[in-house]
């Protein structure tokens, strides 16, 4: 699905002449291969905080203050939490790990290697929590 959405829209940056990129891209290829990868990511997180809170409402509170909260609320804070606490959190990795390696992509991202390690932890803690929640309340 990402791959044909990516070959879309570079059909049309082509039909009104804009720069357009191709899959034999090393550049493109990683971006579309890691947004693929990491697509999934996000719902798995927002449905073990469901389990976690026993609250739809809660759950999307909850990823969005963990996922799209930090970029935008980021600046308000101290230096150092942004170099070492926001770029860990798992939007600012699965960036790292998607986009990093492109051009201008930002500085203050972490290493794909790490990112990836990141993001797999706070997956691991999150379906975790949900599991240990799970089997005592609900089992």
């Amino acid at each position: 699905l990402m791959g044909g959405m990516f070959l879309v829209a570079q059909a049309i940056f082509a039909s009104y002449g804009m720069r357009s990129a191709s899959l034999r891209d090393a550049d493109a290829l990683r971006a579309v291969l890691a947004g693929a990868v990491l697509s999934p990511l996000f719902p798995v997180i927002a449905l073990t905080l469901g389990i976690v809170l026993r609250s739809t409402a809660g759950a999307v509170i909850g990823i969005f203050a963990l996922i799209f909260a930090p970029p935008f609320l980021g600046g308000l804070l101290p230096a150092w939490s942004a170099e070492n606490v926001i770029r860990y959190l798992p939007g600012a990795a699965g960036d790292a790990i998607s986009v990093g390696h492109l051009p201008g992509a930002g500085e203050g991202l972490l290493p794909a290697a790490v990112a990836a390690v990141g993001v797999v932890a706070w997956l691991a803690v999150f379906l975790g929590a949900a599991w240990a929640v799970f089997e005592r309340r609900d089992a």
